[in-house]
């Protein structure tokens, strides 16, 4: 994530579901489910089609580890749909 900040993601056998563990977001509070990550192949267009469907959804943005933006569920969630470039570190 950069040279301050760091997390560990966790996964089991073949799922691709995984759970990220990290304390350095302030609007994130342990056991929030704010920044719940979706990955998707294509942000853009996926964003475009939340866009149509009168969705509120942040800019587009690059960072180091992949392509995403933010938007929020009915309930007032935080989602981050992004496509990662990090590729798949799960054990085989």
């Amino acid at each position: 994530m950069g040279p301050t900040t760091r997390w560990v993601q966790l996964g089991s056998g073949d799922e691709f579901t995984t759970l990220t563990l990290t304390k350095w977001f302030e609007t994130m509070p342990a056991g929030s489910i704010a920044g719940l990550v979706i990955d998707v192949d294509d942000p853009d267009a996926t964003r475009a089609k939340m866009l149509a469907d009168d969705i509120e959804c942040s800019e587009l943005e690059d960072q180091p580890w992949g392509r995403y933006f933010a938007a929020k569920d009915p309930d007032g969630n935080g989602l981050v749909i992004a496509k990662t470039t990090l590729g798949d570190s799960r054990p085989s």
